[in-house]
């Protein structure tokens, strides 16, 4: 309980003021200025020519910056989730003939008495 006093007056005399530095910690090396300009100018597709974004990986190859501090920067700078594409089933009208005649079977089976 002293102790906390005498660094509370410590801190009082030496800076005129009690409240906490404002450029206390450690430094940011990664989320300067001129990175996060360069990632957002990466991740947004130019006006007039649509999917020219580029994924975490691809800025990361491109900048030489972590991901991990791309992935900071699109989530705390620019506010912005990073999504992984997804591949997904294109039904053709030959595979929704072959599920509905599927789809009958079983209720077909599943109708039966034991």
């Amino acid at each position: 309980m002293v102790s906390g006093l005498n660094k509370l007056l410590r801190k009082l005399r030496n800076a005129g003021s009690t409240t906490r530095c404002q450029w206390g910690g450690r430094p940011r090396s990664a989320r300067t200025d001129d990175n996060v300009d360069s990632v957002n100018e990466l991740i947004l597709s130019k006006e007039g020519s649509p999917k020219s974004h580029r994924t975490t990986l691809h800025i990361e190859r491109k900048t030489r910056i972590h991901y991990s501090s791309i992935y900071r920067i699109i989530r705390q700078n620019s506010k912005l989730k990073c999504l992984n594409k997804r591949r997904a089933h294109e039904l053709t009208v030959a595979n929704c003939a072959l599920h509905q005649t599927r789809e009958r079977k079983l209720l077909r089976r599943s109708q039966r008495p034991l």
